[in-house]
């Protein structure tokens, strides 16, 4: 960005910013999930708008999580300090902690949060903890940009498992396959069976 801080989005994910900040604040806005290394100037704390949610910072490492189709938006901070703030909540976060708000409005911090899973993507890596099917769908449907739609009574199963991001479709299906969850494409979607 024009102030030197640097950002890395994520698929299906966009951040809005002026050419020049001017002022007393550094505003952007976000839809989807990044990954920000801020320029420290406590003169002008960037504030990061997303989804009803305001995120002060003066100068730190932290990730967004704040897709529409998840049931919460989650920002982990790697290291310095952030304010989250929606409407009269607000949480301070320290180091290795987390936060995830929901969508009526309140605020609750984790602060034993799986660091390495919240930054894997701008690592390179696709991954899940415990999670179940149609959360990894989410994520494969903003990573290689289709539809999923499920056919049958999907049965209730968790994975775990980390995939380079470069991994074609057909690898990482082939590893949940194992699980006895089968796909199949459809014109241009990919179906989940039983």
């Amino acid at each position: 960005m024009p102030d030197g801080t640097k950002v890395w989005l994520n698929a299906a994910s966009s951040l809005r910013f002026p050419t020049r900040f001017t002022g007393a604040t550094r505003n952007v806005e976000l839809t989807g999930e990044a990954y920000f290394e801020v320029a420290k100037n406590a003169a002008a704390p960037l504030h990061v708008k997303v989804e009803g949610m305001d995120i002060t910072v003066l100068g730190t490492s932290f990730n967004i999580m704040a897709y529409t189709d998840e049931d919460a938006i989650r920002t982990t901070l790697l290291d310095g300090a952030i304010k989250v703030a929606s409407g009269q909540a607000q949480r301070i976060l320290k180091p290795g902690q987390q936060s995830s708000l929901d969508p009526g409005g309140a605020i609750k911090l984790i602060t034993d949060p799986d660091i390495e899973l919240a930054i894997a993507w701008k690592n390179g890596f696709t991954s899940f903890r415990s999670a179940n099917i149609r959360t990894i769908m989410r994520q494969v449907m903003r990573c290689y940009n289709i539809d999923v739609e499920y056919e049958g009574n999907i049965p209730e199963r968790v994975f775990t498992g980390d995939i380079p991001r470069d991994a074609h479709l057909s690898e990482l299906l082939q590893l949940l396959e194992v699980s006895k969850v089968r796909f199949k494409m459809k014109d241009t979607k990919l179906v989940v069976m039983p």
